[in-house]
């Protein structure tokens, strides 16, 4: 049917941000759901950017969906994007977004999403704080992607 090959990157960079770095290929005919990044509760308050690139190599309907833990696969988060070619959508809506047809095809796709002041729950387990990306798609996708997501907004400590 396909494959879905994907490396992770995980580190400290400067400033004291964290980051999470994911790339694969995604030529699947299915439902993926892969872990975007743990966000503890020292995020809470903070803002997640997802930054993808050539997220259009697909021929027909698609959606990408951001999902928390708090929320679930019914109730996604708020966020805005923006597209490198100067589309974007502002709205503070549910974050689902519509991919069909090559919409997003050589571009990088940024996502902004606020995160809650609490962001994990304990229900889920050792999930607690994981957030997925959730992408259907009813054609083949034929092309590679590449994803990082970071953490902004924590505050600057300065030492004299």
């Amino acid at each position: 049917m396909g494959n879905d090959q994907r490396g992770a990157r995980a580190g400290r960079p400067q400033r004291a941000k964290k980051e999470v770095s994911a790339g694969g290929v995604l030529r699947v005919r299915v439902l993926l759901q892969p872990y975007l990044a743990e966000i503890r509760s020292e995020h809470g308050g903070k803002t997640l950017e997802v930054d993808i690139w050539d997220l259009g190599d697909n021929d027909g309907s698609a959606e990408i969906r951001f999902i928390d833990p708090v929320g679930g696969n019914s109730n996604p988060p708020d966020c805005t994007w923006t597209l490198t070619n100067g589309e974007s959508d502002n709205s503070l809506g549910d974050c689902v977004i519509d991919i069909s047809d090559q919409r997003f095809n050589a571009e990088w796709l940024r996502v902004t999403i606020p995160i809650a002041d609490d962001p994990c729950n304990p229900a889920l387990g050792n999930d607690r704080c994981w957030w997925k990306v959730h992408i259907e798609s009813s054609a083949q996708a034929h092309d590679r992607t590449t994803w990082t997501a970071r953490v902004s907004g924590d505050p600057v400590r300065l030492v004299d």
